[in-house]
Order: structure tokens, then C-alpha cells, then sequence
């Protein structure tokens, strides 16, 4: 399976590699499903009338060619939030760029094992598998092995929460849309070699919606008040997040793909990354 080519190296890959994708490359993906494609769509329905979003998924890491042999293809070393004029608040760009220093624990303590956190962990070409049990919505992300188990009845956010990688997720169906909001975040990452953090104070909100049989669409709101004015939206055709060029498409597909299934990985296992290793032995 094509993501398990990229699960031992993404990490490191993702500090110290730019991908430059040529322009024939970036054409031969397969064209966005348009809104009008999308409500056209009959969404299939779980037994209890829910929209039906589960399957084995890839994340908008990867590129898809359609036509090709393998159409699915990992994006290593990819970049997000790039732009430069997102809507800082005095003092927030600051806050946003990770100044490296050379010490791994702070410039992507990752690669130290340290879990990816969230919503870094959803953005990357790592396969996901949704499951929808009555009342919850479970996604299972490959690498990291790591789970979220989110209940989907509306419910409210526990109080008085602890900081924590991935947060508290609650969530709910809006019309064809399964709806999910985070909080309760520890200061971490927000993306791979981009360098940049969220706060702990930083609350998103993802929408999930099949758009077709094989695919369906990913949003992701970031209202991080430490960092920004005000709120703004990832992943939709109109998004300004990543205008630098061609670090990730603006418009963020998930293609179902029945012929994958999740596999074990761990970070800790059998690393072969040679500047890991030899960091470990002699730390700074």
C-alpha cells in the first residue's frame, strides 16, 4: 500500500525536505468536485439515517491522479500555512513561527516520537479509517496508530478540561455534514515544515461531507485568539491558507479507497532515519 512507503521517513522528511512539484504534475490531478456535482449527490445513509462517511479514506496529503495506476500518491515534506497574510493579531506572528534553534524537542519534538497532535494529524498523506458506531464517529489514523473517538449527539464540551495532544472533540451532523469541534489543546505544532504552533488557547472545527461515491470533502476552521483576529476556513476552492504555490491544494478531496486497510505504525519501531539516531546518542 502506497502509504506505507512514506511511514518511516514522512517525519523526518517533513523538516529537512521540499517537494517541488512540476506544473504537468499539478494538471494531471483529477478536477474538484464542483458544489453543484456535490448537491446533486444522493449521500448513502447509515442504519440510522446518518450520512454515511465511513471507509477507508487517504488524507488531503496526498495527490490524486486520476487514471493513473496509483492514483494516490504521498506528498512528502509537505507544507501548510504558508501565507503571509492570514489575520495576525499584534504579537501573533510571533507566536505562530517556531523559531528553530537546532534542538529537536523544540524545533518538531515528532521526531523524537512525541504524538503529531491534532489537526496536524489530519492533514497529512496518511490513510484513515472512519467508522460510524450509533451515536459516535470513530477515525483510526495510520500512522501513530492513533484513534479519535468522537461522540456526535451535540453534546457539549466537558469543563474544566486538561491540555491535552488532541484536544476534547464533540460533534454533530448538520444536514449531509458531520461537524466537529475541538478544543482543549496543549501549545504544539500545527504543521510539518511549515514550523508553525497553535496556542492552547486554538479551537477548530472540521466538516466532513460526501461529495461522490469516492470522494468527499474536508474543511478545517481555526479560531485561535491568541494568534489571530478572527477565525478563517482551510480546505474550500475559496481558501487563501497556502497561497505560496504548491506546498498543498487549496481544496482539500479525500478519495475512498475499498482496496486499503490500516496496518500498524509506530514511530518507535525499528527507525533507520540516520540524523535521528545519531541525535539521540549525542543530544545538544
Amino acid at each position: 500500500m502506497i502509504s506505507h512507503l512514506v511511514a518511516s521517513v514522512f517525519r523526518a522528511a517533513a523538516v529537512l525536505a521540499i517537494v517541488i512539484l512540476s506544473s504537468s504534475y499539478v494538471v494531471a490531478q483529477s478536477a474538484p468536485v464542483n458544489a453543484a456535482t456535490a448537491k446533486a449527490y444522493d449521500v448513502p445513509r447509515t442504519p440510522d439515517g446518518k450520512p454515511d462517511i465511513s471507509g477507508v479514506w487517504t488524507g488531503p496529503g496526498f495527490r490524486h491522479i486520476e487514471g493513473a495506476k496509483n492514483p494516490d500518491i504521498p506528498t512528502v515534506g509537505l507544507t501548510r500555512f504558508k501565507s503571509k497574510d492570514l489575520p495576525f493579531r499584534p504579537g501573533g506572528e510571533e507566536l505562530w513561527n517556531n523559531k528553530l534553534n537546532g534542538d529537536a524537542f523544540h524545533d518538531d519534538p515528532t521526531l523524537l516520537c512525541f504524538p503529531w497532535g491534532f489537526p496536524f494529524h489530519t492533514m497529512v498523506s496518511n490513510v484513515q479509517h472512519f467508522f460510524q458506531p450509533a451515536g459516535y464517529l470513530v477515525i483510526v489514523y495510520e500512522d501513530m496508530h492513533v484513534t479519535r473517538t468522537i461522540p456526535m449527539d451535540g453534546r457539549p464540551h466537558p469543563q474544566n478540561l486538561k491540555a491535552t495532544y488532541y484536544g476534547n472533540s464533540v460533534g454533530r451532523y448538520e444536514g449531509d455534514t458531520a461537524v466537529i469541534d475541538t478544543i482543549g489543546l496543549k501549545e504544539w505544532g500545527i504543521d510539518g515544515s511549515g514550523n508553525h504552533k497553535h496556542s492552547d488557547a486554538a479551537h477548530f472545527i472540521e466538516r466532513y461531507r460526501r461529495t461522490s461515491p469516492t470522494t468527499m470533502s474536508q474543511e478545517l476552521t481555526i479560531d485561535d485568539p491568541k494568534i489571530f483576529t478572527e477565525p478563517f476556513t482551510c480546505g474550500t476552492a475559496s481558501s487563501h491558507c497556502f497561497p505560496e504555490g504548491n506546498r498543498g491544494p487549496e481544496l482539500w478531496v479525500k478519495h475512498l479507497r475499498s482496496d486499503w486497510e490500516v496496518i500498524e505504525q509506530y514511530c518507535e519501531d525499528n527507525n533507520k532515519d540516520v540524523g535521528l539516531i545519531e541525535f539521540l546518542k549525542h543530544p545538544k
